[in-house]
């Protein structure tokens, strides 16, 4: 899993974690079957929008300014849709929107996406 935050009550403190669960992360091809919400209200499997290719790098979690921080980057397909609009379309209404509903949550375009 990932920690996400640490929720505290008084003297108590718990981490909270975002995790699959055991039967739905036994296999790299179950990321292919998970579910994506749609704005209607619907579901798509991941791998109906996006292509995961396997890869090795470096990843995870990690701190600036004191604060966890979680880097995306992709590489959009110009004859299938357009990375500024993607983008665009993140940062005016999904990523606000989760904002919102998430306490302590902010986010940031940064990169190439910053500078178009």
């Amino acid at each position: 899993g990932t920690q996400l935050t640490e929720i505290r009550r008084g003297d108590l403190a718990w981490d909270l974690e975002v995790r699959l669960p055991d039967n739905d992360r036994a296999a790299r091809a179950d990321l292919n079957a998970f579910e994506i919400a749609l704005p209607d209200g619907g579901t798509v499997p991941l791998s109906s929008i996006v292509t995961i290719d396997e890869a090795r790098g470096w990843g995870g979690v990690t701190r600036r300014n004191g604060l966890r921080t979680l880097t995306v980057a992709a590489d959009v397909d110009g004859r299938i849709g357009n990375a500024d609009a993607i983008t665009a379309q993140l940062a005016e209404g999904f990523l606000p929107d989760l904002v919102t509903t998430t306490p302590g949550l902010d986010f940031e375009v940064g990169g190439q996406a910053a500078n178009s």
